[in-house]
């Protein structure tokens, strides 16, 4: 249950941070690229403090694989904050950019765990996924 609350969290967060940017891209007429020099600049203020906070004694413990996969999925993180101001920019709705994103998302996450990770998805999940799409193709049909 745990993992619940902390998904909860990251999602008001990500919410917060979305209504933010869709604000400031309308109303300050500031540009996508500034906006986001801006926030990868508040991105890395960000990641050192908490660097500081988490306190890693032993980063020498891991090997190289480990440490240069860390990095690409941290390199990664500014193309997606990237992607979706432009997204934000180009949509009245912003609830449009998070049906698509979160969609993509889940499928991605549900293949992964099924290929990468050898775990078994419930039919259940399947169906519950399937339906998602469903109400995702409903909505992109009457935007």
């Amino acid at each position: 249950m745990l993992w619940f609350i902390f998904a909860s969290l990251a999602a008001l967060i990500s919410t917060s941070s979305k209504i933010i940017i869709k604000f400031l891209l309308n109303k300050k007429k500031i540009s996508v690229n500034e906006l986001s020099s801006i926030i990868f600049i508040g991105s890395s203020i960000s990641a050192f403090l908490l660097f500081l906070l988490l306190k890693p004694a032993n980063l020498s413990k891991f090997n190289n694989d480990t440490i240069v996969l860390g990095i690409i999925a941290g390199l990664l993180i500014p193309f997606i904050t990237y992607t979706l101001n432009k997204s934000f920019s180009l949509v009245s709705n912003l609830a449009l950019t998070g049906v698509i994103f979160a969609v993509g998302v889940t499928i991605s996450l549900l293949l992964a765990t099924v290929y990468f990770f050898n775990v078994k998805v419930k039919t259940n999940v399947i169906i519950g996924i399937f339906i998602a799409l469903f109400g995702v193709s409903i909505i992109m049909i009457h935007k």
